[in-house]
């Protein structure tokens, strides 16, 4: 994308300088020479910005709906419900299939209680879960 309106910007500066070479009075051409330059760098500063704005936003969607699945799909198998074992294999880039030792591991915080995973969800941990 960037090496295209780089491209372009060369197509256009070529075809507004021949113009001007040809159609501004030779004492004029330094002047409009300048201005062709300053008008086309401010529209490519103005569009390259917003190009990148829309690639970013773009892209942040983009990222967005891939953990959003990626999420769903994890809820979904620590919950029981039927997956696509290949489907969410390949959305998650880990293997579902055989055997799987998960375990829950916290500390006391002075910032925060601590808190085990049940079931893909926290829970208070017990009062002497530290202890143990």
């Amino acid at each position: 994308m960037l090496r295209g309106i780089r491209v372009a910007q060369g197509v256009l500066a070529r075809a507004l300088m021949a113009a001007c070479q040809e159609l501004a009075d030779p004492a004029e051409q330094v002047r409009e020479f300048r201005r062709v330059v300053d008008l086309l760098f401010a529209f490519m500063d103005a569009f390259s910005s917003r190009m990148t704005a829309e690639y970013s936003a773009e892209h942040d969607r983009w990222l967005t709906r891939g953990a959003a699945a990626r999420e769903e799909t994890v809820r979904a198998v620590l919950d029981g419900q039927p997956v696509r074992e290949e489907a969410a294999s390949e959305l998650l880039a880990y293997r579902l299939e055989g055997r799987h030792l998960a375990v829950v591991a916290w500390c006391e915080s002075p910032r925060r209680t601590p808190r085990a995973i049940c079931n893909g969800r926290p829970h208070p941990a017990p009062p002497d879960a530290c202890a143990r």
